[in-house]
This record gives structure tokens, C-alpha cells and sequence, in this order.
């Protein structure tokens, strides 16, 4: 199985310990051609840290539409962030499915 990393900042170089080919992508054209790149090498997982998930995700719907068998997309926290945008993500599509909107204690 291959997997890729694909993050903003240097400590996800710790994943190569596993393995997995790791990207680090400075800014939002970085990102992008890192994915593409990904894409071609036809990994198992893409694993995205936050930040990058947020600069990609455009292009990401773009090229996932005409694949037959996209990779699998994992997005992790941030390692720049303390309270990331993936918790805000996860409660409005759970909103959505459900049809209601849920509460939310934080």
C-alpha cells in the first residue's frame, strides 16, 4: 500500500519513518502541484494536513470527478493550529444528513 503526506510544516517528515512519501508545500501552488503529482503516482491514501486540505480542496473536486478509483483522502490536524476547521466540517455534514442542525457544546 503507498501513501502520501502532503503537509504545510516540516514534522510530518516523521511519517517517512513508516514509508510514506512526504510533501512539504510551503504555499497554495505548492500544494496544488503536490497533489496533482500525487494523483499521478496513484497512492492507496493521500493524507492531508488541514491547511493543504483547505488549499486543494477546490482542485480536489476537480480531478476526483473524472477518476474511476481516487485515492482514499485522509485529513489530519494541522500541526500550525491549536483549533482547526475539521471539527466545524464534521458537524455540518453530520448537520446535513441528519436534516437537522445539532448542538454543539465546546
Amino acid at each position: 500500500m503507498s501513501i502520501v503526506i502532503i503537509s504545510a510544516n516540516e514534522c510530518a517528515r516523521a511519517f517517512e519513518l513508516v514509508g510514506a512519501r512526504c510533501v512539504i508545500a510551503a504555499d497554495q501552488s505548492e500544494a496544488e502541484m503536490a497533489f496533482m503529482e500525487a494523483i499521478t503516482m496513484h497512492p492507496a491514501i493521500i493524507v492531508l494536513d488541514e491547511d493543504v486540505a483547505e488549499m486543494v480542496s477546490e482542485l480536489q473536486h476537480k480531478l476526483f470527478k473524472d477518476l474511476k478509483e481516487p485515492p482514499m483522502i485522509a485529513i489530519i490536524p494541522s500541526f500550525t493550529k491549536a483549533r482547526g476547521t475539521r471539527l466545524s466540517q464534521l458537524y455540518d455534514m453530520i448537520s446535513r444528513a441528519g436534516g437537522v442542525r445539532l448542538r454543539w457544546q465546546s
